[in-house]
């Protein structure tokens, strides 16, 4: 797992880490900080990446195509991945239509849920300032 885990934020890496452990998995998890705009990995290193509620906090990459992209790139062909952000916000996404195109051509499988018509989000959380912007993009590279 990487995150920036700066000082803004209400949770630490030591959490992510007993979480790992609690859930049986820690021997096999590893967490380090980092900047998804500039992941160091090996292209094609990992068989799936997944984002969630990510792409819209990363201040050091405006272009949130980059962002997918910076992701991407470390999957191997064919591997899958699962990025769900705000992508109904129009500060962060003003054109899903097209980033959904653009990404189209660049993987093998790309599907995109609409999080808001979600039968299992509770209605309370659907407001625009937690689920109500959510979309789901997934599939193989």
């Amino acid at each position: 797992g990487v995150d920036y885990w700066g000082p803004s934020w209400d949770y630490a890496q030591s959490q992510c880490e007993t979480n790992a452990k609690i859930e049986g998995v820690g021997s096999r998890a590893v967490f380090q900080k980092g900047d998804a705009a500039g992941l160091h990995f090996p292209d094609a290193h990992f068989d799936a990446a997944v984002s969630n509620f990510v792409f819209h906090e990363v201040k050091s990459q405006p272009d949130k195509l980059a962002l997918i992209r910076e992701a991407l790139r470390i999957v191997r062909p064919g591997g899958a991945f699962a990025f769900e952000d705000v992508f109904f916000a129009q500060k962060h996404y003003p054109d899903r239509e097209a980033l959904i195109r653009e990404l189209s051509g660049e993987v093998a499988e790309l599907h995109f849920v609409d999080m808001r018509k979600a039968d299992f989000v509770p209605r309370f959380l659907k407001s625009p300032l937690v689920a109500g912007n959510m979309g789901l993009i997934y599939g193989r590279k």
